[in-house]
């Protein structure tokens, strides 16, 4: 048996489950028990126990200390919580983990951007880094946290991005904005008609504005390169390690295409 301090924080899986068992003595020793703590079961009555153990990758037994510590074997690790607690673990039914991460490791993020301004730095920023030619993306820009209450538009990126196609995603995702050089990409024009349930914003002489809604996205974004194989799988496991120091164990990716599945399997067959 070893006895382990409890560090900062460890993802711990409980599930809403583990209410039902009990302190009784299981048929083998558990692997783990976590002891001297507060482990909030989430069961009907707001159950509070001291301790729990784990086997075989499921809840054995919660308890107090003394009937929880009983069970331990010669192999089985003793955790100390200190007084620390345990929770069950968080499920997150919606979450678009691959993608989130690819934004998190290689576009710009513009979710706390004050300003139009302050958008066009970063791009600025992000655009010294690149290329002539290479696509910058950003995401997270609300016109509802700008100081000018306005959509980023063509006119306001050109002028730090005249050699490299730009696209700024929304933070909803229904809309977003493009530089000159992408839309002369896109052979968008003031000619060109909104696609079906999508539209091109327009200015007052009815030239495209830089910002596409719904569908109308896409005559910019199919454009723009696929992630590489190794990006996807760098995406993915940096979405999961943020997940888990929030206390999320499982989640559901509601956007999964094939090369997306390839990244999920190659990462589960490398453990």
């Amino acid at each position: 048996m070893s006895t382990a301090t409890l560090p900062l924080r460890i993802p711990v899986a409980l599930c809403a489950a583990l209410a039902a068992a009990s302190a009784g003595r299981a048929a083998a020793p558990p692997d783990v028990i976590l002891a001297h703590g507060t482990v909030i079961t989430a069961d009907g009555r707001d159950s509070v126990a001291e301790a729990i153990a784990i086997g075989g990758g499921r809840i054995l037994a919660v308890g107090a200390d003394a009937g929880i510590l009983a069970l331990k074997g010669a192999r089985t690790r003793v955790i100390d919580l200190h007084g620390r607690t345990a929770t069950p673990g968080l499920i997150d039914a919606h979450a678009h983990v691959a993608d989130g991460g690819l934004g998190e490791l290689y576009h710009v993020q513009l979710t706390d951007a004050a300003s139009v301004a302050d958008i066009v730095q970063r791009v600025r920023a992000r655009i010294g880094q690149l290329k002539p030619g290479e696509w910058l993306q950003g995401e997270g820009w609300d016109e509802g946290k700008l100081s000018e209450r306005r959509y980023v538009t063509a006119a306001d990126l050109d002028a730090v991005s005249p050699q490299n196609p730009v696209w700024l995603e929304h933070t909803t995702g229904h809309y977003g904005a493009a530089n000159s050089f992408a839309l002369r990409l896109a052979k968008i024009s003031a000619a060109t008609r909104d696609p079906q349930s999508g539209t091109i914003d327009r200015d007052a002489a009815g030239a495209p504005s830089g910002v596409l809604k719904e569908s109308a996205q896409e005559l910019v974004t199919h454009l723009i390169p696929a992630p590489t194989a190794e990006q996807r799988r760098n995406g993915i496991r940096a979405f999961l390690e943020t997940l888990h120091r929030e206390g999320v164990t499982a989640v559901k990716d509601p956007l999964i295409d094939q090369p997306t599945w390839d990244a999920y399997r190659a990462l589960l067959d490398a453990g």
